[in-house]
């Protein structure tokens, strides 16, 4: 009974095939084309950790090995141009989904409005964020609470999660997530403080629907990311 419902539940996830401006010359093959899912939060979690472990290493060609069809290894050897591209559409979904929301997402430095390619698409969480300072009574006038329905709904142990509901974070959650490493760990259990899920949970939220619930909580702790210069 258990198996029937997993095979219902057919979940949605984002994908784009592209044309690759450089082909990748693998022994006697040669990819012309590369598939890209969309990131979830847990891979973002894993290859941040990789770079933790070795300061020779990138998120970016990390997660590429985990999101993309390509044999694991070759996402070094892609062309500066059609990175560019892959990079332009992942943080594309990022955007569009916060600006659907009317919400948006702390720039890192020196990310202007024009360059495309300024913030990393595959970077999770708070670390090194710029924050628009708010006054204290735009600060008394936010939101306490906010319900999300997820673009992509997920199932774990038996649940279908729909949606999630925020509210404001309470000075335990902020502590319990400062004892994270990875920005994008101190993210997910910040999520996961004001959700009331559990990490596991919020770990399988695709990375759009998790910038979203990150850019409804970066007011209520501007104060304290200005003070720390971010997690």
């Amino acid at each position: 009974m258990a198996t029937a419902k997993k095979e219902e539940f057919a979940r949605k996830l984002e994908q784009k095939t592209f044309k690759l401006l450089g082909p990748i010359h693998n022994g006697d093959t040669v990819i012309s084309e590369v598939t890209i899912t969309e990131p979830i939060s847990y891979q973002v979690v894993h290859a941040q950790r990789a770079v933790e472990k070795d300061k020779n290493k990138h998120v970016l060609p990390c997660m590429l090995d985990v999101i993309s069809d390509l044999p694991a290894g070759l996402a070094l050897r892609l062309k500066a141009r059609d990175l560019g591209h892959i990079s332009r559409w992942i943080k594309g979904l990022n955007e569009a989904a916060l600006e659907a929301d009317g919400l948006i997402r702390p720039a890192a430095p020196g990310g202007g409005d024009g360059d495309q390619n300024a913030v990393d698409p595959f970077e999770v969480g708070f670390d090194d964020a710029e924050f628009a300072a708010l006054s204290d009574d735009e600060i008394d006038g936010l939101e306490s609470e906010r319900t999300f329905d997820l673009l992509s709904p997920l199932q774990y142990e038996g649940r279908t999660i729909e949606r999630l509901t925020c509210r404001e974070p309470t000075i335990d959650v902020m502590m319990n997530a400062a004892r994270f490493k990875t920005p994008a760990e101190v993210s997910i259990a910040m999520v996961a403080g004001i959700t009331g899920e559990s990490i596991p949970v919020i770990n399988r939220l695709v990375q759009r629907d998790l910038v979203r619930l990150e850019a409804w909580l970066a007011p209520f702790v501007q104060d304290l990311l200005a003070e720390t210069g971010g997690t």
